[in-house]
């Protein structure tokens, strides 16, 4: 969800220091509830960010990776988002 916001591409090591970074830009996050609103807006961002990452989307071992993009891209080509 921090790619929804900014570009990440160092290791952060843990959640700890992902939740420090994703605090720092939406201030009102709290896990447990999570307000669409807050990301919505950064899903092409976070995408293209996440693609560039890891062009495979399969490298899931490596600090930061997410192979989430390869889902949007298939929902965006089955017209199931606008």
């Amino acid at each position: 969800m921090l790619r929804h916001h900014q570009d990440c591409t160092a290791p952060l090591g843990n959640a700890k220091a992902v939740l420090r970074q994703l605090t720092r830009r939406v201030p009102r996050y709290q896990k447990n509830g999570l307000r669409s609103a807050d990301f919505e807006a950064g899903v092409r961002d976070a995408v293209q960010r996440a693609e560039r990452l890891d062009p495979t989307g399969i490298d899931h071992g490596r600090d930061p990776s997410s192979g989430v993009w390869r889902l949007v891209r298939r929902m965006e080509e089955g017209g199931r988002l606008p």
